[in-house]
């Protein structure tokens, strides 16, 4: 980079395109694309030195036996992107080393093609790749107080689906995009995603069904998270599969009939006043009277969703977990503890509240831009729901301390690198000067928004 080019990106203050170079699907990386975004970076001699070995001119295909190596390195070097963004100009030399260090490691894995190839260059991927140690990351969830049901102790033993329930809304929302960020340290262990579009009810064949469905792609895809073709279906897509045509239905073996069974054995058992406790949940008194005025069809969506969950659990003799919300706890325990055999585990994102301690509907989470995050940091635990699934749930592959925070590394070894533990429940160091809030929305509003 010459001096103009220099004096211009200052003048400019350009930031890194935070995106992912490796395709998966296609098993290509983009290193032009890779080169061109790290060429605006204002790097050392010694450092640009290192980034020219990079020479590349086309996307280059990618050996089966390192592709998982490169999901990694791509998540690590796309979360320390947004990190460097929200730094100071002056505050990056330390993130953008890194950053680079990783760009020249997916380089050198590709170049050398080797099996064993391990890097030597970044701490944040050392060790013994505890992104893929299945034990390591149920403790993790576990010390993050994510609750679960019935999930193993080991994430990588025997995966099968995990099973995003999706109830077909106007938009995307932040709850969604949470919740992506739990399915990516899955999908990483093995689990193979099914996405399940809630279709029932009021209004439901007037909503824009395809640009929601492709606005849950979208998201699913700035995750780099791998899906089949099928993957995405509705749930009037699986009861509509035919018994002559089993094996060529979305899943083989899940007909409309089987589901039809399961739904008679669950609704069989469960009386009208726990099923509607069950549905209510923790709402506020609006959201209980909006429920009481909807269609029944829209109101029994859960239970058709217990029913399929149930079925392809038994019909595909795999384990499954299911990606969902804290409030839900009650109603996945009634599935769990009575129709899937101990072959089905729950996942539960934290419950994004508000004032009065009252569940915030996701159609009510509307955030239009930085400042308003920031501003809406005091309500309800807004901060603590942000920072553990849009910081603390990627640094467990990153390993890395996040930039905006400067509170004492005697800290994070206090409360064993658990931010949450140290900002909001134990240590409630969030307030604390050291704590840049602003750099903390600055990361954290491109990852959380749906649009993008």
């Amino acid at each position: 980079m010459n001096l103009i080019d220099k004096i211009q990106n200052a003048f400019c203050k350009k930031k890194l395109e935070c995106k992912r170079y490796f395709d998966k699907e296609n098993k290509t990386i983009d290193f032009p694309s890779m080169t061109a975004n790290a060429s605006i970076l204002d790097v050392n001699a010694e450092i640009s030195a290192k980034l020219g070995q990079i020479k590349t001119n086309s996307k280059v295909c990618v050996p089966d036996n390192i592709s998982e190596r490169l999901v990694l390195l791509d998540q690590n070097q796309y979360n320390i992107a947004n990190a460097i963004n929200s730094l100071p100009r002056h505050k990056r030399d330390d993130k953008i080393e890194e950053y680079i260090n990783i760009l020249l490691e997916m380089h050198e894995l590709i170049s050398k093609k080797e099996d064993n190839y391990h890097s030597k260059n970044i701490s944040t991927t050392s060790g013994d790749n505890t992104s893929q140690n299945g034990i390591n990351l149920k403790k993790y969830l576990d010390n993050r107080h994510f609750k679960s049901t019935a999930l193993p102790d080991d994430l990588t033993i025997n995966p099968g689906y995990v099973i995003w329930p999706v109830a077909l809304l106007t938009r995307t929302t932040y709850i969604h995009k949470a919740q992506s960020q739990l399915i990516k340290l899955l999908t990483d262990c093995g689990w193979k995603l099914l996405v399940v579009i809630g279709d029932c009810g009021k209004n439901s064949n007037i909503k824009d069904q395809v640009g929601f469905i492709n606005g849950i792609k979208k998201i699913i895809e700035s995750q780099n998270i791998s899906f089949e073709s099928n993957a995405i279906a509705r749930i009037s897509d699986y009861y509509e599969q035919e018994d002559a045509s089993e094996d060529k239905n979305l899943i083989p073996n899940v007909t409309g009939t089987k589901i039809l069974k399961s739904f008679h054995n669950i609704s069989e058992g469960l009386v009208w006043n726990k099923f509607d406790s069950l549905i209510k949940k923790n709402y506020d008194d609006p959201k209980k009277t909006l429920i009481n005025n909807r269609s029944v069809l829209n109101n029994i969506q859960p239970l058709l969703t217990w029913a399929l969950v149930a079925t392809i659990v038994k019909e595909s003799k795999l384990k499954a977990i299911v990606i969902a919300g804290e409030d839900e706890q009650e109603q996945w325990d009634y599935v769990t503890n009575n129709h899937t055999n101990n072959n089905l585990g729950v996942i539960y994102i934290h419950e994004l509240k508000k004032e009065g301690d009252k569940t915030m509907d996701q159609e009510d989470l509307l955030i239009r831009n930085p400042a308003e995050m920031h501003s809406k940091l005091q309500v309800g635990n807004m901060a603590e729901w942000l920072y553990t699934h849009f910081v603390e749930l990627p640094k467990f592959t990153t390993k890395s301390k996040p930039a905006f925070c400067k509170i004492s590394d005697d800290n994070c070894k206090q409360y064993n690198d658990n931010c949450i533990d140290c900002l909001f429940k134990t240590g409630k160091h969030f307030h604390d000067t050291h704590f840049d809030k602003s750099g903390f929305v600055d990361t954290v509003y491109p990852l959380s928004n749906p649009a993008n």
